[in-house]
């Protein structure tokens, strides 16, 4: 039987890209989605894929007592101060999100996790119930030149296992072989000149799929 790996809360043209990768799991793996985004709700629906949470929004007085929570480790992980608001008052939508993450966790049992960038709320509550869980975890982010993609199991940016690894002074003394120059020297050409990558995966009507209106409207 086919196992899932879950994608958490995408936005709409993630959820594009990532939702294509079902086809490339193979037959043990199987894509799900957590999605609260209204216009990544309608590309779903749109793909048949089934909708996490059965509404995109709620509100609970308290989160699951079983749903174990460190909110000391959930706030440096969070990027505005609303939702770190948010988890220090535990306000209604912060407890019913923890609740229904830990019910699809319950419920999907994913063999692992993907997140993006990983600083949303949605993401770090899902980080923390996952590694509770001995799931296993994976961010995505934009890598640091076009046409590129950096995976990590830690996190991206200071969270990242390579910002742990290693100090900034043992990162100058890598040595690197003169193939290894002009291939970055030509990726910098790009780079420099801010030369974007043409979209891709085009649908039979000549544009990339979209939610409905009433998702725009929403």
């Amino acid at each position: 039987m086919a196992r899932p790996i879950a994608f958490i809360d995408l936005g709409s043209r993630m959820i594009q890209y990532f939702s294509t990768l079902g086809q490339y799991l193979g037959p043990a793996y199987v894509p799900v989605f957590f999605s609260l985004r209204y216009k990544s709700r309608g590309v779903l629906r749109r793909l048949h894929y089934p909708l996490y949470p059965n509404r995109p929004c709620g509100s609970a007085e308290r989160f699951p007592e079983e749903a174990d929570i460190d909110s000391e480790y959930l706030v440096p992980k969070l990027r505005t101060e609303t939702d770190r608001a948010s988890v220090l008052k535990q306000v209604p939508y912060y407890c019913w999100l923890v609740g229904e993450l830990h019910h699809f966790f319950e419920h999907i049992r994913p063999a692992a996790i993907f997140l993006w960038n990983g600083s949303g709320l949605a993401a770090t509550i899902a980080e923390q119930l996952a590694r509770h869980r001995g799931i296993a975890v994976v961010f995505g982010e934009n890598g640091y030149l076009p046409n590129t993609l950096q995976l990590d199991a830690m996190g991206v940016n200071a969270f990242s296992s390579f910002a742990r690894a290693w100090s900034l002074d043992e990162i100058r003394a890598f040595q690197w072989t003169e193939g290894q120059r002009q291939e970055l020297a030509k990726l910098l050409v790009v780079y420099r000149d801010n030369r974007l990558p043409r979209p891709q995966g085009r649908t039979e009507h000549g544009g990339r799929l979209r939610a409905s209106w009433i998702n725009y409207l929403r």
